[in-house]
């Protein structure tokens, strides 16, 4: 929750910049992948963000700054809940 961890900074920097349509973040922390997919894909048209940490969730609210399209938010367990959406990337 203070830092970022090497898996994420590793998934991060290998990332294609240029990511087009509805984007989700599985398993989203804080924030930080989404957040850095949203300043480098100015592409997408979706981002959402799922987190069953209801805390890591709130504070991504606040760590996702301006994007082309509104983030969702949604406080769900993945490991037990089916995502019914679906995604480019």
């Amino acid at each position: 929750f203070d830092k970022i961890d090497a898996g994420s900074r590793l998934l991060v920097d290998n990332l294609p910049g240029d990511l087009r349509g509805s984007v989700a973040d599985f398993c989203a922390g804080w924030g930080y992948v989404a957040a850095e997919v949203a300043a480098r894909s100015p592409g997408i048209s979706a981002l959402d963000l799922y987190e069953a940490d209801f805390d890591a969730l709130e504070a991504a609210k606040g760590n996702i700054g301006n994007t082309a399209a509104e983030p969702k938010f949604f406080w769900i367990d993945l490991l037990s809940e089916p995502v019914e959406r679906r995604y480019d990337a």
